[in-house]
This record gives structure tokens, sequence and C-alpha cells, in this order.
């Protein structure tokens, strides 16, 4: 196998994990879960911002923000900046939820790197990180390739 059909094998186990508990402790959807913890850690931004922060498609998140705007954890207003561009924002019950799913971070880190020590996570991490940012730029390739927007 190569070493990207390991890392969707890799993903597609962890977005199934995390998919469940997501639904588990919040009854949230997957996308759902990741809006939340995305604005939670990066505070107020845009659906583009977002988007790229989940690297998802801004079509999946929008529909996502749509549903947590009614359920009320997830505010839009126009950027006071730019009319037209709405700046996203976490309620106080988003808030709330936020919280709660940034306490299982440390659980869950340490479920995923059972068996590794700590200078092994912290190369993983560098090493994923590295991963991430060269996929983005070959995603960016393939959508200019393609004749397709182009996301980020």
């Amino acid at each position: 196998m190569t070493l990207g059909a390991r890392m969707m094998t890799l993903s597609n186990l962890m977005r199934r994990i995390t998919a469940l508990r997501f639904q588990r402790f919040f009854d949230l959807a997957l996308v759902d879960g990741w809006i939340v913890s995305h604005l939670g850690v990066g505070g107020p931004m845009s659906l583009d911002q977002l988007a790229y922060c989940a690297g998802l498609a801004k079509s999946q998140m929008s529909r996502g923000v749509t549903k947590l705007v009614s359920l009320k954890l997830v505010d839009r207003r126009r950027n006071p900046d730019n009319q037209n561009e709405v700046i996203l924002t976490l309620t106080s019950g988003g808030r709330d939820i936020y919280k709660k799913i940034k306490q299982q971070w440390p659980e869950y880190n340490r479920l995923l790197t059972t068996g590794l020590s700590s200078a092994e996570s912290d190369m993983l991490l560098d090493l994923v990180k590295r991963l991430t940012d060269n996929s983005r730029r070959n995603l960016t390739d393939e959508q200019q390739a393609s004749g397709e927007e182009v996301d980020f």
C-alpha cells in the first residue's frame, strides 16, 4: 500500500471515531462538530477561512453553519470592514460545547498515539503539519488543472 492509501485509511478511521463521539456526546454531525471546534480554536472567521482550516469545501461548511445557526450554536454577522463577507462566531451555547469538546482532546490524542514515545508524537505532529501543507498545495494544483474553483 502507498503512503497516501495508508493516510486515507487512517483519516477515514479517525473521521468515523470522531463522528461517533460528536454524535454520542453532543448530538452533532461530524461537520457540525468540526465547525464548533474550528471556531472555538480560531475565533471569529469567515466561511472561506473556516473551510480552509477544516480542509472542506465551502458548500459543506455552509450547510453545517446554517444548521448550527438554527440550533443557536453559531452566530452570523456582516463583517463591518467588508459588507460582502459574513463573520461566524460561537454563541454562548456553542462556546459551552466547544469547551466540552476541548476537554476530550487529551484523551483522544492519548488513544491515537498509544505506543508512541513523546518524541515520536512530536515528530508525527510535525510531519502531519508538513504533509497537510503539501496536500493544500497539491489540491490547488489539481483544482486549477481541472478548471475547478480554487478553495484555498
